[in-house]
C-alpha cells in the first residue's frame, strides 16, 4: 500500500478536520488531482482519512505510479509556472489556485511524512532551469547495458524510442530476463529544459510485462544458432547472454 497527504492550513493554523475544505469544493479538487496522478486510468485511490491540528488528507493506493505522479505533479506544481504545464495537471493546478486563494497553504508529504512541495503562491516567472514530465512508453528493449562492464550509469534503449533512457541497479537486474523477448510498458520520467520543453534526460520508475515470448519463438526468431555456445551455460542469465552477446 502507498500512502501520501495534503495538508492545507493558514497563517493562523485555524484549519481543522471539522473546520476545513468545504465538501463541493473538496470534491473538485479531489477528482481533478485523481486525473492528474491516475495515468492508467481508474485504478483504485482513497480518501482514507481526515485530520486535524491543520486539514490534512490522507490517501492509500496499491499502484506506485499515483505515489509517484503525486510527487511529480506537486513539484512541478511548486516551481514551475502554471501557464506552462499541460492537460490534467494543469487543470488540477488551476482547481488548487482556486481552493488556497489569498489565506490557504498546502504542503505535499510521501510515504514517510517527507516533505514533497509547499505551495501559497503559483510562479508567474521563468526561474527555474528545468522541469520533470512522466511518459509511459510499449515496446521491446534492444540495448541494455552501460558504456563499460563496471559503469554505474546503466541505461536502455527501447526499439523505435529516441533517448536512451538510465536504469539503476535494481531495474538493470530485473529486465535482463525481458531484453528482446517480452514486450513492455514503461513508465519514464523525463527532464526537460523549462524554455522550450526539450529533453534533456530520461529515468526509468518502473516496468510491466505487456506479454511475453517463449523461448522456442526466440530461437526461431534467432535462425541458426551454434549450440557450442551453450556449454558452460548454467543459469537463465548465462543463456540469455549466450543468445544475444552479452551486456
Amino acid at each position: 500500500m502507498y500512502k501520501f497527504s495534503l495538508k492545507f492550513d493558514d497563517k493562523n493554523h485555524s484549519l481543522s478536520a471539522e473546520k476545513g475544505l468545504p465538501i463541493d469544493i473538496l470534491s473538485e479538487l479531489l477528482k481533478d488531482l485523481y486525473k492528474a496522478i491516475d495515468l492508467d486510468k481508474e485504478a483504485n485511490c482513497t480518501l482514507s482519512n481526515i485530520r486535524g491540528n491543520c486539514y490534512a488528507l490522507d490517501f492509500n493506493s496499491l499502484e506506485e505510479t499515483h505515489l509517484e505522479r503525486f510527487k511529480i505533479v506537486h513539484k512541478n506544481l511548486q516551481d514551475v509556472p502554471l501557464n506552462i504545464l499541460e492537460g490534467d495537471e494543469k487543470k488540477y493546478g488551476i482547481t488548487l489556485k482556486k481552493v488556497l486563494g489569498d489565506d490557504y497553504y498546502v504542503v505535499a508529504y510521501d510515504e514517510n511524512n517527507n516533505e514533497v512541495a509547499s505551495i501559497k503562491e503559483f510562479k508567474s516567472s521563468k526561474e527555474i532551469k528545468y522541469y520533470y514530465t512522466y511518459q509511459t512508453i510499449y515496446g521491446y528493449l534492444s540495448e541494455l547495458g552501460g558504456k563499460s562492464i563496471n559503469s554505474k550509469t546503466k541505461h536502455i534503449k527501447v526499439d523505435g524510442y529516441p533517448f536512451n533512457i538510465y536504469i539503476d541497479k535494481d531495474l538493470d537486474l530485473l529486465l535482463k530476463p525481458h531484453y528482446r523477448t517480452d514486450k513492455l510498458s514503461m513508465k519514464i520520467k523525463l527532464k526537460r529544459f523549462f524554455e522550450k520543453g526539450n529533453v534533456v534526460s530520461a529515468t526509468m520508475d518502473g516496468f510491466k510485462v505487456v506479454h511475453g515470448k517463449t523461448l522456442m519463438g526466440t530461437l526461431k526468431d534467432e535462425g541458426f544458432i551454434d549450440l557450442n555456445i551453450f556449454k558452460e551455460v548454467t543459469s537463465i542469465d548465462g543463456l540469455i547472454d549466450s543468445l544475444y552477446g552479452g551486456n
